[in-house]
């Protein structure tokens, strides 16, 4: 109802609105009056059905509007209300406020006290926590946690150069925090000192007291020193403490070692102090392996007790030396690579690796100089040094390190493992070699500073002191006359030989010792082996011209003569063919002979009867045509000193074994160091002249001079044998008288004789036999050619020349054990003079040649010559040689 009502209000309002609207833009737009008025009557009856609308709407709505009245009525009441409480609220508000702004004041200075109590609680704390300070970094230091024990100092510091900065009266706190500070960071030093040498040098110490015996480690003042750091009980148990030292030894270390480096460099790097450590660290380590390095020649002393003071113990001493710092290096390559991820530079890793093998080369340096006798060269990388004034901590007012500045001082001489000698550098050079190749290698830098202390000392030194160490044995070896008497035994040689080639050839030994030892030198002390055999062949020829030459003085004129053989030995036709013969070969090669044989039973190898019999007569004919011409010889011409002889015959035996032995120990030398000697050298000729020459050449060439004369020496033996039958032949062969046959049989006997005792004494068997064969030979062609020169014989005076022939055949015979068929083959050439001219052309005829043609005409001539008849006929020579050749002609067809 009320709804439809207020509809039907609306509608009529709505009505009546535009109606008004239209009447008012009438009367505003109409030009006319009538218009006009027509609109205000329709705006008058509008206005009266309005009217009646709302008179109507009034009577309809009446209960409505007492209704709304009245809720009107309340709500103005409810208002009024609410405007009271609310005046009462902001009146019990503004009394609200005025009582607290009476107490913000007091409120205020109460919330300042409090603040000012609580910071000055927090300040005491602090400056508790910091008085406290030392004693929680002691312990923490106790358990090596150095970072956590460096963080609490720093917050120490930051707290007394941040909030305390301005409180008075702390400057002894801000003293004892500086003095932790400095006592942490030497802790931290010397931590790493343990870790990184004194541990890995102990460990390698630790492997020499394993060796020892229980009475050694007890009695060693330095093993308890070691011993009772990590185990202390060790003395009543020695034998458990060696075991638990091998079980220790073989743990892994390396994570372990790895964290603690870690720790202590991060706590360093807390108060940037790393460089200062790092210095501290190289500076110190040189000095700590000082102290190592004296226990270790204690141990190694102590373990080597019985066994004397050499050279080898120094091999050992090395040997120890370099794992003791291939050990160290090991902490010390962990603490490059976190010094290096710290920092995040390369170069720094690198820095700390240098340092470290810088100072251990110069420790190396300082051995070695100690041990070869010389005083510690001087590098040419000074040391580096730290600054006298580095503070070690950003507090003000503090110290710097104590003890940490300055170069480091000249260490103080340790104990030697064995006697100060150059000759020291020798066992060790090896070691120390590759040792320079690893550092260098570890530091990317060739050669480095000990390498190239090794090469200056070397070449500076050793070899100078060898060399004139060698020119004093050489002169020793060589001088007096004794040298080149005496004999030595060696071994491997059934003979004696000279005591001046032993010695000489020791030098050379010890030379290839050298080389063996440092090959990377071969070239200079190869060139002391030439050197060597220059003087040794030098001396040796002069010794040969002594004994192959003499001198007479007759009046004031004085003569001078040379052996006969010695000229033949260096006559070039002579030694050619001599030394072409299959003998020479045989005895040159050192062809081994049965040992159960007599030299005069073996024949020379791959030889038949023939072939030696060709040999030898070629080398009769080629002597015979020098002295078969001779009436005699001249006692000078022929060596008649047993000693002489001897001397030739050890120096054959001494220069051919000399020779053997070193082209052996070249042999023997590394391939490096043949390939180092070819290599172009000055060496000095013979004729003084300095000429270019390849060092492996000259080396040959002195070799092959040795090896010569030699050869000369044997050579002229061979030959002196033969000039001997010449020298006692020739006047038998001419038909002496029966006295002088006898006399002269004799002396020839006794110089074979003394000859054969003296050779079988010195010289090998095989020698022997081609020193005496083909003496029967040759003393039937002496014989047979010699009787060219006999104007007659008798009967008597050829019976006499065949006793004489028989008596030379016994006396070979006996000294080589053949038959020596030769010279029965001569006194058959004699025994033919029994017959007649005619009856010896007709044996010819029927039983064929016996005797070459030369001696067919020797011997046909004789007979004549001795004939009674014949010898006087003009002609008759001539014709029955004409014979004889047309025998001799039918007989080769």
């Amino acid at each position: 109802m009320v709804i439809g009502n207020q509809k039907k209000i609306s509608e009529a309002k709505d009505v009546s609105s535009g109606l008004l609207i239209n009447v008012i833009r009438t009367i505003a737009t109409s030009a006319s009056d009538d218009q006009r008025e027509l609109a205000r009557e329709r705006l008058q009856t509008g206005y009266q059905d309005s009217g009646k609308v709302i008179d109507r709407l009034l009577t309809e709505q009446e209960e409505d509007v007492k209704t709304s009245v009245e809720s009107f009525r309340d709500v103005a009441t409810n208002i009024r209300e609410c405007r009271e409480r609310i005046n009462r609220v902001q009146n019990a508000l503004s009394a609200s406020r005025n009582l607290l702004q009476s107490r913000r004041d007091e409120l205020k200075k109460l919330w300042m006290e409090n603040l000012e109590q609580k910071k000055i609680g927090q300040i005491l704390e602090q400056i508790e926590e910091v008085k406290n300070m030392e004693r929680i970094v002691d312990g923490l230091m106790k358990e090596e946690k150095f970072r956590e024990a460096v963080d609490k100092l720093k917050r120490a510091d930051i707290a007394l150069n941040g909030p305390l900065s301005a409180i008075e009266g702390l400057h002894q706190l801000r003293t004892n925090i500086i003095d932790t500070s400095q006592h942490v960071l030497n802790v931290i030093i010397e931590k790493l000192l343990e870790w990184l040498v004194a541990e890995p040098f102990e460990r390698q110490l630790f492997e020499v007291i394993r060796k020892l015996s229980e009475s050694a480690i007890a009695e060693s003042a330095v093993c308890a020193r070691l011993l009772e750091k990590k185990y202390p009980d060790f003395i009543t148990n020695i034998t458990g403490t060696q075991t638990q030292i091998g079980v220790d030894l073989a743990k892994d270390r390396k994570t372990e070692l790895n964290l603690k480096i870690v720790d202590a460099l991060e706590a360093l790097m807390v108060f940037d102090q790393l460089d200062t450590a790092l210095d501290q660290l190289a500076l110190r380590t040189p000095k700590l392996c000082k102290t190592a390095l004296s226990d270790t020649v204690n141990l190694l002393s102590t373990l080597h007790a019985n066994e004397g003071l050499d050279s080898n113990h120094l091999v050992h001493f090395i040997n120890v030396l370099i794992a003791e710092m291939r050990a160290c290096f090991y902490g010390h390559k962990i603490l490059a690579d976190e010094v290096g991820r710290l920092r995040m530079n390369e170069e720094c890793k690198k820095e700390v690796i240098w340092r470290y093998w810088d100072g251990m080369q110069s420790v190396m340096e300082t051995v070695v100089s100690d041990h070869v006798d010389i005083y510690p060269m001087k590098s040419d990388t000074q040391e580096k040094t730290v600054d006298k004034r580095r503070i070690l901590f950003r507090f003000s007012n503090t110290a710097a390190v104590s003890g940490s500045t300055g170069i480091v001082a000249k260490q103080q001489p340790f104990a030697l493992i064995c006697p100060a000698d150059p000759y020291n550098i020798i066992p060790i050079f090896h070691p120390l070699n590759r040792f320079c190749h690893e550092i260098e290698a570890n530091i990317d830098q060739s050669p480095c500073k000990l390498h190239t202390f090794l090469h200056a000392f070397v070449m500076d030194i050793f070899i100078e002191r060898i060399r004139k160490d060698m020119d004093q044995k050489i002169d020793y070896a060589l001088s007096g006359n004794e040298v080149w008497q005496t004999l030595a035994t060696v071994g491997g040689s059934k003979n004696k030989i000279l005591v001046s080639c032993k010695r000489v050839f020791e030098l050379c030994e010890q030379i290839g010792q050298f080389i063996n030892s440092m090959d990377a030198y071969t070239q200079r002390f190869a060139s002391l082996w030439v050197l060597i055999m220059e003087e040794y062949t030098k001396t040796a020829t002069e010794m040969y011209s002594r004994i192959t030459h003499s001198r007479t003085v007759q009046g004031d004129k004085m003569t001078e003569h040379s052996k006969t053989s010695a000229n033949w030995a260096v006559d070039e036709d002579i030694s050619r063919l001599l030394k072409s013969l299959p003998s020479w070969q045989v005895v040159v090669n050192q062809t081994p002979l049965t040992g159960d044989m007599t030299p005069g039973g073996i024949l020379s190898l791959n030889e038949s009867e023939q072939d030696i019999r060709l040999r030898t007569q070629r080398e009769s004919e080629i002597l015979i045509s020098n002295l078969g011409s001779l009436a005699k010889i001249d006692h000078h011409a022929v060596i008649t000193d047993i000693n002489h002889a001897k001397a030739i015959i050890c120096m054959h035996e001494s220069l051919q074994w000399f020779s053997q032995n070193m082209r052996h120990l070249i042999a023997t030398i590394p391939t490096k160091a043949k390939q180092a000697m070819k290599c172009l050298v000055h060496i000095r000729s013979p004729d003084g002249q300095v000429v270019e020459q390849l060092l492996s050449d000259a080396l040959e060439q002195r070799l092959a001079s040795v090896e010569q004369m030699s050869e000369t020496c044997l050579l002229m033996l061979h030959l002196e044998l033969r000039v001997h039958c010449f020298y006692h032949l020739l006047p038998l062969a001419r038909g002496n008288a029966q006295d002088e046959n006898d006399r002269e049989i004799e002396n020839f006997r006794r110089d074979l004789t003394q000859f054969h005792l003296l050779l079988t004494h010195h010289i090998a068997a095989n020698k022997l036999k081609y020193l005496f064969d083909g003496l029967g030979h040759l003393c039937a062609s002496i014989f047979i050619h010699c009787s060219q020169y006999i104007q007659k014989l008798t009967e008597n005076g050829r019976k006499r020349v065949c006793r004489t022939i028989f008596a030379v055949q016994k006396t070979i015979s006996k000294l080589t054990a053949r038959p020596e068929a030769e010279l029965t083959r001569a006194q058959v050439f004699f025994e033919l003079l029994n017959k007649s001219p005619d009856q010896l052309l007709a044996q010819i005829r029927e039983r064929g040649r016996q005797f070459t043609d030369l001696e067919y005409r020797y011997l046909l001539a004789l007979a004549i010559r001795s004939h009674p008849v014949l010898s006087s006929q003009h002609g008759v020579l001539e014709l029955k040689l004409n014979q004889l050749n047309e025998i001799l002609s039918q007989a080769r067809k």
